[in-house]
């Protein structure tokens, strides 16, 4: 028996959320990562099927497994954070670009204070809006408009992709309501807002692509 195949064995073997964490994340210790040839985690264990140690979950969109108090993400290795005790529901969504806020000639930003070129550009003037109902642990429901801007890039570092985003109330955009929510949910919404951000963040990189595309031209 290959040592790929005990591992995929141990995987779908692992008795706890917490131990199957620990397994996936212990993969690259098991091949070379500088070896072209090594195997990737998801050819070995199936990412899609993994053992779950919960009950069935409404949503499981970014969800790789659960147990009943906690699920496990994927952010450069896999993560375990506490279950949110809230639904919340995508209403809409909506792209704002420098065009449309009429902020032409500031679609691109310098990295890190910089003045780059090409891949060292990060997204500029841009935002996207998100409107959702959520019902909180005391089942009340009501719905918060969310907003999403560039990440403000000042600290002099130049180690960014260019297409980070943060929750616009940090830049005093009084539309974003991302406090409201907090408040309304007890602050039990991590989940809510890393799903909202990843999705934004989606969103915010076609955008930059396109633009240095363009540029390039």
């Amino acid at each position: 028996m290959s040592k790929f195949t005990k591992f995929s064995k141990k995987v779908q073997r692992a008795k706890s959320l917490q131990e199957l964490c620990d397994i996936l994340n212990s993969y690259d210790d098991l091949v070379d990562r500088f070896d072209p040839d090594s195997p990737k985690l998801e050819e070995i264990a199936d990412l899609t099927d993994l053992p779950v140690f919960g009950d069935p979950l409404k949503d499981t969109s970014e969800i790789y497994s659960w147990d009943n108090e906690n699920v496990m993400y994927y952010d450069n290795e896999f993560y375990i954070k506490k279950m949110d005790k809230v639904d919340f529901e995508v209403l809409s969504e909506e792209e704002f670009t420098a065009a449309d806020m009429c902020c032409e000639g500031q679609e691109l930003a310098s990295l890190g204070g910089y003045l780059d070129d090409g891949d060292e550009l990060g997204l500029g003037a841009w935002q996207y809006e998100f409107t959702v109902r959520v019902t909180n642990q005391e089942d009340e429901t009501q719905t918060f408009n969310i907003v999403y801007q560039p990440l403000a890039r000042t600290d002099g570092l130049r180690a960014y992709a260019g297409y980070e985003v943060a929750k616009a109330t940090n830049y005093g955009c009084d539309a974003d309501k991302s406090k409201e929510l907090e408040e309304f949910c007890n602050y039990d919404c991590d989940q809510v807002f890393s799903k909202l951000e990843r999705r934004a963040e989606t969103a915010a990189k076609a955008e930059l692509e396109r633009l240095i595309a363009n540029r390039e031209l």
